[in-house]
């Protein structure tokens, strides 16, 4: 691959993190329902992990929870650290299934941002010595996981839309150049 299918690439995967932030820092919290808004940034990671493997799986969790570190959470590297390995096990994932079909990453997205709240809970809250896990499961987990999926499914089928004509547009440069 060339510098300049590289550099359209990186623009491409920053651009939509970018929109991501974005979107889920302005307009979703402006639209939160019952306090809970779509972990936009959740879904990126998960597509991006699913459809181009492990690496891009880290790299681009990494991304988006330093962003989420830097101007939202609490501790810094706690987001990004659980962005990485939410973004690796679903690269994982996709050496066992690889499908075109919707459904499959609408669940992966659901059981991340599950694992996701569970982490948050056991690291953030147990500090403040709050321990009603089923409140906080059913009133926050559960409807966040049901949000960010409704909205996922939008924003997964635009990364996958985005994702081949990336491809696209990289075999036929190499076709060019062969």
């Amino acid at each position: 691959m060339d510098r300049k299918m590289i550099m359209k690439t990186v623009l491409v995967v920053f651009g939509t993190i970018y929109f991501g932030f974005i979107i889920q820092t302005s307009i979703f919290n402006r639209i939160a329902l019952a306090g809970i808004t779509p972990n936009i940034l959740l879904v990126i990671t998960v597509a991006f992990g699913y459809l181009k493997g492990r690496k891009a799986g880290v790299v681009i969790g990494f991304v988006c929870g330093i962003l989420l570190d830097v101007f939202i959470g609490s501790y810094f590297g706690m987001n990004a650290l659980i962005f990485i390995y939410i973004g690796y096990l679903n690269g994982l994932v996709r050496l066992f299934y690889f499908g075109d079909d919707v459904k499959f990453p609408m669940l992966l997205i659901a059981v991340s941002d599950m694992l996701y709240g569970c982490i948050v809970f056991a690291t953030m809250l147990l500090m403040r010595e709050r321990y009603d896990f089923s409140f906080y499961f059913e009133h926050v987990i559960v409807p966040e996981a049901i949000y960010t999926v409704i909205v996922g499914i939008v924003v997964y089928m635009a990364i996958y839309a985005v994702i081949r004509w990336a491809d696209k547009q990289e075999k036929r440069a190499t076709r060019e150049i062969v």
